[in-house]
């Protein structure tokens, strides 16, 4: 069953891959009339195989280190020849550091490397070898990119939506979670409550995922990008701020569960302080759900139950509570901070508005 989901889950990418090696393939062999033409559905595939949102970049990285690759072999062979051991040596050591000096990551890397190596080793000699060789790679590359435009995918900014809204959602299952803790004063439930904390990092991730796709999907349709970029500007914002929220909170949590292990009462103001505070991230999610834009100049109920949270945390602070109890308070005002800027407000306005909550 285990192995069925995962198909059902990857069937489209299994598509997607096949359909562009064949393209490719097809392309570079009927049109370009390439007798060997193995780099343009391989460059399809390395495309493809990564993940939505990092692709023009792959592909850029693929074309760059095939270039690297070839004239470094074209160069290397002529001195020491063809099919030698020290032909590998230096072609290996010299293309990998070129792509480290081209700041490029693992597949530029490898891949100057490996076209290095084919070309001194494997294929014939060629003069119009490199030419075809970073021919082919532009072809697969454009083909992937191509493939991924086509509308067999949901739409990126409905993704984008939805996993923002998916990480709001958790978000605030968590912070009532451990609101449900602290008012028990149940360090068996303050415990499940960190370890769900500390498990949403997928979601921030996911976001920050669907916020690539868009931005590739934006870069490659240049008549949405003024209407579509301030939309993803803005959401990148957003992204960071909930990075922090979710930090934010998991500290919040190890407080809690650090204070319901103790003796002391809990506050009665702290519980319904961070219960304020989910309901600012669920107020926050009904947004991004409804109208598909955040930054707005009037974040409504998004600050007011954040600023409420700040007020009911701060009435817990007295000379004799315990130490835990002061991190727990100003955990809710970091938190709400985090919300607050994810609206779009200004740092100052944000900071004036959690002070004037503070005694």
């Amino acid at each position: 069953m285990t192995a069925l989901r995962r198909l059902r889950d990857d069937w489209l990418r299994i598509v997607e891959a096949t359909f562009a090696a064949a393209v490719a393939w097809v392309i570079a062999v009927r049109l370009l009339n390439h007798p060997q033409p193995f780099f343009a559905p391989a460059a399809a595939l390395i495309v493809l195989g990564v993940t939505r949102g990092q692709r023009l970049q792959r592909a850029a990285e693929i074309v760059i280190g095939v270039a690297v690759g070839v004239f470094l072999a074209d160069l290397i062979t002529r001195a020491v020849g063809r099919q030698s051991v020290a032909a590998i040596v230096v072609l290996t050591m010299l293309s990998l550091t070129a792509a480290i000096l081209l700041g490029g990551g693992p597949i530029l890397a490898v891949q100057a490397t490996v076209s290095a190596v084919y070309v001194a080793v494997v294929a014939a000699p060629d003069h119009m070898l490199g030419l075809s060789r970073f021919t082919d790679a532009l072809l697969g590359g454009a083909v992937a990119l191509a493939v991924n435009q086509l509308p067999l995918h949901r739409n990126p900014v409905r993704v984008l939506v939805d996993e923002a809204c998916a990480l709001l959602d958790r978000l605030a299952s968590v912070l009532l979670e451990v609101a449900d803790a602290l008012e028990q004063h149940d360090p068996d439930k303050a415990q499940p409550a960190l370890a769900k904390a500390r498990g949403t990092d997928p979601e921030v991730v996911k976001f920050r995922e669907a916020i690539g796709v868009g931005l590739d999907t934006l870069r490659l349709e240049p008549w949405q990008r003024r209407r579509r970029q301030p939309l993803f500007q803005r959401y990148e914002h957003l992204a960071q701020q909930l990075d922090y929220a979710v930090r934010n909170t998991r500290v919040l949590a190890r407080n809690v569960l650090a204070f319901t292990r103790g003796e002391a009462a809990t506050p009665e103001p702290l519980p319904s302080s961070i219960r304020e505070l989910a309901r600012s991230v669920h107020a926050l999610s009904l947004e991004v759900a409804a109208s598909a834009v955040v930054g707005t100049d009037e974040p409504g109920e998004v600050r007011e139950h954040a600023l409420s949270a700040v007020r009911a945390a701060s009435r817990a602070l007295a000379p004799e509570v315990p130490l835990a109890v002061t991190g727990i308070v100003w955990q809710v005002r970091s938190t709400a901070v985090d919300l607050l800027l994810g609206t779009g407000m200004e740092l100052s306005e944000v900071l004036d508005l959690t002070d004037a909550a503070l005694p």
